[in-house]
This record gives structure tokens, sequence and C-alpha cells, in this order.
């Protein structure tokens, strides 16, 4: 399998800050983004646009202030936002403050609360999860004296619709839910995505085998799962194939280029709900193979109904160099079976940076597309001087989310290893941005002329011979695909379909309808033109559908081919395809994924004919009359064979 890299949109650089660790987390729902680090919380709108900002003390002002183990998630349940900061530890109860946005625009504000859990204790490290009805919240419970006691789990009605918190209320005192299961912490909910309905079966995950976070205990290589059907607690183990158990205490931290100072990092554990499985992570050391003795993500695809993994594998650090482990990951899945994980990558020859990696529902089992990078370390990353000898780079992160409007997209929210202060103190970068599986043209059923005839293109293979314009046979170097929802899309018409009519540009041009995705463009000519831009209501029409998946075709260089006996273009490397093999990669040219002016520089150096995309150059106006003219002097041209088609169909019998 050739291996790609999904197109990464950098939205925003946020900055830098000097918190260890910043834990960073970013939740997405469909008219905003929030993010959260210990030390603020920021929102965007639906676009990635910095809209509000505050510092983490400021923003839990109206019930006190706090700050410090923030948590944030989406309620998409309810189309809400949630935020929790720890709860510091009094001579009464041990509140924990907690927001909720007053609707699915947290530039619209929010609702503040604290939650009563009748605990003197101090609860840290908290994981929130929204179930629909309730918002359930794991903490861990310390004693006055700092001694770890438990770990809890707390159900908060959410009240809406009957004056309760949702609406503005007052916050209704938890049910603390207790586990029956003895030797074992609750583990972290497990968070649901995609668009299930909410139950009240609530899933809990722990990694390790032992509790949320190291406390000086004896860890397993073995993973748990709790299950909570209203409020009874029960525990299956699944242990991976092959994967030893594993002591987590002697793990050896990752190393950084520039300095014998490794760097600290705790579980890196999470998992999600998508599509009825669940999607979980968690570090280990390979024994053997090219991550060999070097800390690695591992990643798994559980079906909770029978506790079985039904798909695993790692995500390996020696594709970015030799020694490099990836940790500190986060996993997320849409509920068309693609999911994505972030990670932090940190070696002998690379500083601590962010990174990705996407698995499509069509990919091999046990596999991962090439790594993107979100944000490149820039420095060596040293915080041991405040933070007591520990190099801590995070407790925990939840760094990826699925765009809720399209497949195979993805937001991420990261630190890298920034600039150090001037005392040589480390700095982490924040950097907001967004990924998506390559741009797609061909709508499934398109057959494309081949050596060996008119081939569907959703069964063509790498390898097989396409044939050009020029008459040459050039071999398939890589093929795509993408599945898009119209509907939820916020700019479907930069997606929506457009159909070719038979016939549209003369006798069997194309020799049946042809459909394409409106910045694929056709050979008229001897020029390149989007399809979008010969839309005329007659032989040329965009169609709304609910989804569609397209399909795109690359082969060794820019070039046309035959679709349908139409001459249509494969596609051309913009920049943001370089793990592809001679770096040659394929992205369709849409407004929101490549900016224009580089886009038509890569077009004027590299494309194989010029391109028209100015509605208003005298050329495609012109190209726009006469095709408009010819489907009204001219029926529809249906099933017959065009001369160019057969033309070119002869090569590939010769």
């Amino acid at each position: 399998m050739t291996q790609t890299t999904p197109s990464l949109s950098i939205v925003d650089n946020l900055g830098t800050t000097n918190v260890a660790p910043p834990d960073p987390m970013i939740a997405v729902g469909m008219s905003g983004i929030v993010t959260t680090d210990n030390a603020t919380v920021s929102w965007f709108d639906g676009q990635g646009n910095l809209v509000g900002q505050e510092a983490s003390y400021n923003f839990f002002l109206p019930v006190g202030g706090a700050g410090g183990d923030m948590r944030v998630v989406y309620d998409r349940f309810n189309d809400r936002f949630v935020v929790m900061s720890l709860a510091n530890g009094t001579t009464g109860n041990a509140d924990m403050p907690i927001a909720v946005s007053k609707d699915g625009n947290p530039a619209d504000g929010w609702y503040f609360g604290t939650v009563d859990v009748g605990s003197a204790a101090l609860l840290d490290y908290p994981a929130v999860v929204a179930t629909g009805n309730a918002i359930e919240v794991q903490a861990n419970e310390f004693s006055t004296s700092g001694t770890y006691v438990a770990s809890d789990l707390f159900s908060i009605p959410t009240g809406l619709g009957v004056g309760g918190f949702y609406d503005g209320g007052p916050l209704a005192k938890p049910t603390e839910l207790t586990s029956t299961v003895t030797g074992t912490a609750i583990g972290e909910p497990v968070e649901p995505e995609g668009t299930a309905a909410a139950s009240n079966v609530i899933y809990l995950y722990d990694g390790a085998g032992f509790g949320t976070q190291a406390f000086g205990g004896v860890y397993y290589g073995d993973a748990y799962f709790e299950k909570v059907v209203g409020t009874t607690v029960t525990q299956e183990m699944v242990s991976f194939t092959g994967f030893p158990a594993e002591n987590y205490s002697s793990f050896p931290y990752p190393t950084q280029p520039g300095t014998t100072t490794t760097i600290t990092t705790e579980l890196g554990e999470n998992a999600v709900l998508a599509g009825g499985f669940i999607y979980a992570v968690q570090p280990y050391v390979p024994a053997s193979g090219p991550d060999a003795g070097v800390l690695t993500t591992h990643w798994m695809k559980v079906d909770p109904t029978n506790w079985t993994i039904v798909d695993q594998g790692d995500v390996s650090g020696a594709t970015l160099g030799a020694g490099v482990a990836t940790f500190d990951a986060t996993i997320a899945a849409d509920t068309s079976g693609d999911f994505a994980i972030s990670f932090t990558a940190s070696g002998p020859s690379l500083y601590a940076g962010s990174y990705y990696v996407l698995h499509r529902a069509t990919d091999p089992p046990g596999s991962v597309e090439a790594p993107g990078t979100l944000h490149v370390g820039v420095a060596p990353f040293d915080v041991t001087s405040i933070t007591g000898g520990r190099n801590r780079w995070g407790d925990y992160e939840r760094t990826v989310m699925p765009d809720p409007h399209a497949s195979d997209t993805f937001w991420l929210f990261d630190q890298y290893a920034a600039t150090p202060t001037a005392s040589g103190v480390g700095v982490s970068g924040e950097t907001l941005g967004q990924f998506t599986g390559s741009s797609a043209c061909y709508c499934s059923g398109t057959r494309i002329a081949t050596a060996r005839g008119r081939v569907a293109v959703e069964a063509l293979r790498e390898g097989d011979l396409v044939i050009t314009a020029g008459g040459r046979l050039a071999p398939i170097r890589w093929l795509g695909h993408r599945r898009t929802s119209l509907r939820q899309h916020p700019r479907p018409f930069d997606v929506m379909p457009v159909r070719v009519l038979a016939g549209a540009f003369g006798e069997g041009l194309p020799c049946r309808d042809l459909v394409l995705s409106p910045d694929h463009a056709v050979f008229v000519d001897g020029y390149l033109v989007p399809v979008r831009h010969l839309v005329n209501g007659q032989s040329i029409v965009q169609e709304m559908r609910e989804a569609i998946t397209y399909w795109h075709v690359e082969v060794d260089r820019h070039d046309v081919i035959l679709a349908e006996g139409l001459s249509c273009e494969t596609y051309l490397d913009t920049g943001n395809r370089d793990a592809f093999e001679n770096d040659a990669g394929a992205m369709a040219l849409h407004p929101e994924f490549s900016p224009q002016d580089f886009a038509r520089q890569v077009w004027k150096e590299h494309g194989c004919a010029p391109i028209l995309v100015d509605p208003a150059e005298p050329t495609l106006r012109a190209l726009h009359t006469r095709v408009l003219a010819a489907a009204t002097r001219a029926p529809r041209q249906s099933g017959r064979s065009s001369a160019a088609w057969t033309a070119f169909e002869r090569v590939a019998s010769a």
C-alpha cells in the first residue's frame, strides 16, 4: 500500500505557554470549537477563527475562579460544550467548578456552577463525558493530607427543560457510583462520538489496568474496560494479542536532540465510542521490529458486545526517524469507520512536536497512513527547574476530534517544543489545525479507460495502466476516496457534485452521464477548466445529495485521462502530500483546502495545461457560451461511444 498524508490546514498558531504540563484539550461541535489547557479557555467559530479567550481563573470567576487539570467535551446530544476544572479541597466540600455553553455556539455565553460531591477530600485529575441526560465525571479522590484514596464516578443531571443547569438553573447534587470491582480503580469515561442515541450505558477505559494515573503502583499491560449500566459497574479485561505485560514505571522516556534530558510522559491513553465500536490508544514498548525498545503508541478497535479486538496496530516512530518515540496519543473516530490519532513524537534527531495519522475505513487492517505534521518541535524541552526535576510533557490530552460536517476530516489542537525562555525554561507552543483525507474527483461508478478496458474507478488498482490523452499508458500510483455529507457541510456548494450529461461537449462526450466534484477540471480546447465554471443548468448541472463518495486517480505526472469518454485531469501535487512516494501527491483544488494563490503557482509550474479559473476570463466565458449553445441545439446523447474514446481504446488493444 502506498501511504499518503492527509492534507492539513493550519488555522491558528496560538502562541506559547510555560505552564507545565499544558494538557491540551479540544472539543468540536456543529457551530464552534472550544480548547483548554491548564491556563486558558479559548473558543472559536466553526471555521477555527478565534472569537474568545480567557485565563482559566477569570473564566471561572463567576463561581470564585479556578484553574488546573481542565477538561472540555462537546455534548452532542444537547449541542452544548462542558468545561470542568479540578476541585481544591477545603474544610467543607470539594466543589468542582463547571461551565456549560448556553447553546451550540460558545460565543453566546456560559452558565456556571459548582459540583457538590459531598467530600472533604481533594478531587484531582477530573475526566468528563456527556451521555445525553447527564454529565459523568470521573475524578481521583485524595485525603486532605494528599494521600490517594480512590477513583470515583459522579453522575450530574443536565436538568435541560426542567429549569436545571442546562437551563441556567442550579446544579443538582450528583449521584456517586462506586465500582463493585475490587483490585482496580475506575477508568476514564469513554467519550461517545458520531450521532449515536443517548443511553444509560457508560464505558470506562483503563489502559494501565490500574487506575488512570501513575501513583507509584505496579501496572499491567492489559486493558481494562468497565461497563456501567444504571448504577451497576461490571468489568472486563481485554488482552492484546502478542502484547506482553508491562511495568509502566520502567518505560523508557523519549529522548531529544541537543540534551541528555529525556521527556517525562504519563500514560497517554484515551478511548472513544463511534459506530458501535470502541477505539482506544495506549503506550507500550515493542520487543522487536523497527520500534524495538522505544516507547510506541498502540491502537485498537474493540467490539464491546463481545469484548473482542477486531483490529489493532502501532503508530511507528521509525517512519519519522531512528529511535523516535510516539507518545501522549489520543484517538478519534467517525461513524463511517475512519479514525485519526494525534500524538507527540521525539527522538535523537527530532525535537518534540505534534503529528497525526489517519486510517480510512477502506485501509488495510492494522495500518495507518503516513504521519502528517501539525507543528514540528523547534528546540530542546526542559522544565525540570519548575517541576521538581520531572520534565513533564503532559498528564493527559484530548488533541483530536472529528469534524461533524464531513467524514475523514478531523480537528487538531496540540503542543510542540517552542523556543525556551531567556532563562532556559522549556516552553510549549500550541497550534489549531484541521486535516482531511485527500479530496477526490470521480463519483463511484465512473468508468476510466485503461489497458484492460473501461473500469469503474472504485475497481481500479495501483499499477493499472490508464490511457492518457497523449496516447501513453500511465501506471496508477495511488487511488483515494472521500465520502462527504452534503447536508451537514458548512459550504455544500464547494462539494456538491456536478453532473455532465451525456453529449454535453458533443456526440459521445461524455458517452454517458459523468459526475465530478465541482473543482475537478475537464480538458477543453487546450485548457483545463474546473467543471463548476461550466455549469449551465441544462447539460451541466449541480446536484444536491445527502452524501456522496468521490474517487481520485494519481499517475506519475499531471495528465489527462478519459472518464466516460471525456478528457479529464488526474491530480497535481500542491505540496500537502509530501509523504507520497517520489513526493507526488494529489489534491483537488477546493478553496478550503488550498490557498488560491499557491494553487495557481503550482499549476503554472507543473500543470499539464493552462487552467482557467476566473469567470471573467474571455476564453472561459466563450467556452461556457459554446457549451450552453450546444446544449440547446442538440438532443441529449446517451450511451454512445465517442470517437475520442474509440481512438484511445485502440491503444489498449495494440
